[in-house]
């Protein structure tokens, strides 16, 4: 769906400098969207995917400090349950 720009809309994109999204409310939900050039947005959206990627790649390092620092250990079951046992009286 490519819905056309209203005359409203237009002439609001053409009132703001260089690359500055618009942003609209709906009225309804009071939700904010972001409307902006579409190369604009492909940039944007490629360095995202970027720093995902980047950060997937650290994945075994992070696990292996987690296990290195003791994460595996058994008494950390009670820290992974802490909001639970946080709940129980003290002995």
């Amino acid at each position: 769906m490519s819905p056309e720009l209203s005359t409203e809309l237009r002439q609001a994109l053409h009132q703001l400098r260089g690359n500055q999204p618009l942003r609209l409310v709906d009225p309804e939900t009071n939700t904010v969207y972001v409307l902006m050039r579409a190369e604009l947005f492909d940039q944007v959206r490629a360095v995202l995917h970027e720093d995902e990627a980047e950060l997937a790649d650290t994945y075994g390092a992070q696990s292996e400090a987690a296990l290195r620092a003791g994460w595996d250990a058994p008494g950390m079951d009670d820290y992974d349950r802490y909001d639970e046992n946080r709940k129980k009286p003290c002995p």
